[in-house]
């Protein structure tokens, strides 16, 4: 079954990835915010310096067994690829994040120190699964020849991350993740553009969102 730009947001409403409703904006703390635009049935994510995430909750768990994002870059990273994933330079033109239900929940004393994006995104998610699991990461990086790196984020292992793909000439991009051995259990979706650790400036137009399951 594909969903061809569209997502459940409840029941018999049906809107857009590249629209509002589809998504609900997180922001991290001390870091400024993106700026968010559509038009012309495509999403803007306008980075300066900033990054913060997008989430969209499907109305129950899709075994997915593929996901394609298409777009353009316009800008890129202030990053040398030799200092990826070191203290300073950890962005990525865009994160592709897919949200895998699991039994994680904050206990009431790390609810007390928790950052906020954290706390709203197990709620938005406590109707539908016992807890939260991994989001495996899939970026969209400038240089070519760091496809295939990943890592479990140090900050915690909650995110795994992998580099997926990176943007043509012209900045057009196919950014894609398959499963076809087994299709991934997915609650929902996260994006995240982020250029605050390179001040970095530079935009992401999604056009499309494709997901097979």
């Amino acid at each position: 079954m594909l969903l061809f730009f569209q997502i459940f947001l409840s029941a018999g409403l049906l809107a857009s990835f590249t629209q509002p409703a589809a998504w609900k904006a997180l922001e991290f703390d001390g870091v400024p915010a993106n700026r968010l635009s559509y038009a012309e049935g495509a999403m803007t994510i306008g980075v300066a310096g900033s990054g913060s995430p997008l989430v969209s909750e499907f109305p129950g768990i899709i075994k997915v067994k593929e996901v394609t994002v298409t777009g353009t870059v316009k800008g890129t990273l202030n990053l040398d690829s030799a200092d990826l994933w070191t203290k300073g330079h950890d962005d990525a033109l865009l994160r592709l994040g897919l949200i895998e239900p699991g039994t994680k929940k904050l206990s009431s004393i790390q609810r007390l120190a928790a950052p906020t994006w954290i706390k709203t995104l197990e709620k938005m998610f406590s109707g539908k699964m016992k807890g939260l699991g991994r989001i495996q990461c899939f970026h969209l990086m400038p240089d070519a020849s760091l496809i295939g790196k990943n890592r479990v984020n140090p900050m915690g292992d909650m995110f795994f991350e992998q580099i997926q793909a990176a943007p043509e000439a012209d900045g057009s991009f196919v950014l894609k993740v398959s499963f076809p051995d087994e299709p991934l259990p997915v609650a929902g979706l996260w994006l995240l553009a982020d250029g605050d650790d390179t001040n970095s400036t530079f935009s992401v137009t999604i056009s499309d969102i494709r997901i097979s399951e």
